[in-house]
């Protein structure tokens, strides 16, 4: 018992690393050198026109060379401070409903059925969605990491999808035939986001029979 409690958390907790690591390891490499790559492509010139037409006013370390301002200047608007809030944010929203997972397959183990449902505890369709939200948020990252495009909204967007991984996992069940709930919970978690609020939006829609209403307004 002990050994499987140990092995569960242990496992939660690299969730939780693996998922805010492309974020840590974005800020020590790939911020640096995208905007390195960007103050680059700046001449002296080209920095006085660039503060000339469009930050006029900006005085900070108006005595310093031209690429000391912008650096300054890029600092103060990119800097790796603004990932602080959403980095936050991230550990803690991932932090509840990783662990109240956890706490539903602990369950499971204990009493070595899949449909033991406790109160308190989350159903399987539930644990599935915030599985696929989860899956959806370390690709995300991963892949921006790799391009050195990640940003502080990203990780609000990953942040937004794992609140409302297990509404979405009920709403589902409701429209849903029962077989299909809980595979589709994981699949739909994974889609990017866009694509699943047009999704959502559409079967809503047909659920409701707000259908025909829309595509009169489409035509």
């Amino acid at each position: 018992m002990f050994e499987n409690d140990f092995l569960l958390w242990a496992f939660l907790f690299a969730l939780i690393l693996l998922l805010i690591t492309p974020t840590i390891w974005h800020l020590y490499t790939g911020w640096r050198y995208r905007r390195d790559a960007i103050l680059a492509a700046f001449s002296d010139e080209a920095i006085r026109t660039y503060f000339k037409t469009f930050h006029s006013n900006y005085d900070a370390m108006s005595g310093k060379s031209p690429s000391v301002r912008l650096k300054k200047f890029y600092d103060e608007r990119y800097g790796r401070q603004h990932f602080v809030l959403p980095l936050v944010l991230l550990i803690l929203i991932t932090s509840c409903p990783l662990i109240w997972s956890g706490l539903s397959v602990q369950i499971w183990l204990d009493t070595g059925n899949f449909n033991t449902f406790l109160p308190h505890h989350l159903p399987p369709f539930c644990v599935m969605s915030i599985a696929g939200a989860y899956t959806y948020g370390v690709f995300d990252q991963i892949q921006r990491c790799y391009i050195s495009d990640l940003s502080p909204v990203d990780l609000y967007w990953v942040s937004f999808r794992l609140s409302i991984a297990v509404p979405l996992a009920w709403a589902l069940t409701h429209l849903l035939a029962e077989n299909l709930a809980i595979p589709a919970a994981f699949l739909i978690g994974v889609f990017p986001t866009n694509t699943l609020m047009k999704f959502i939006r559409k079967l809503t829609s047909q659920k409701l029979g707000f259908v025909d209403d829309l595509q009169k307004r489409a035509t």
